[in-house]
């Protein structure tokens, strides 16, 4: 995890955050997904969307366009994804509510990943 700076998600614990890491950079398809479905409904006016149902349409996608073995994406990782984006795309900081939990912090999100 050491491409993400110092404080991105810094009420989560460190366990959780590099079960994360590793399923994000084995599974790079997820985020260009979800990212591209973020910038499809800011493309089209929305000024809020849902972490969980964009995610929703990602495995849809991945579902119909993979063969074999079931590809599963853990409802955790979700909140990692809107953070990510929001880190990536600081001039949409506001597109998800971001929700203190058991695992996630209400952190601000910094400016850039190093």
């Amino acid at each position: 995890m050491a491409s993400i700076r110092k404080g991105v998600f810094t009420k989560i614990p460190k366990v959780m955050k590099e079960r994360w890491w590793k399923f994000h950079c084995s599974n790079l398809i997820v985020y260009n997904r979800f990212s591209e479905q973020v910038f499809r409904a800011i493309n089209r006016g929305k000024n809020k969307v849902s972490a969980y149902q964009i995610m929703e349409w990602v495995r849809w996608e991945i579902y119909m366009q993979t063969h074999g073995d079931e590809f599963r994406i853990n409802n955790n990782w979700i909140p990692f994804y809107a953070r990510l984006f929001m880190v990536y795309n600081p001039e949409h900081k506001d597109i998800f509510n971001l929700r203190s939990g058991k695992h996630v912090g209400h952190e601000q999100i910094p400016e850039k990943i190093s």
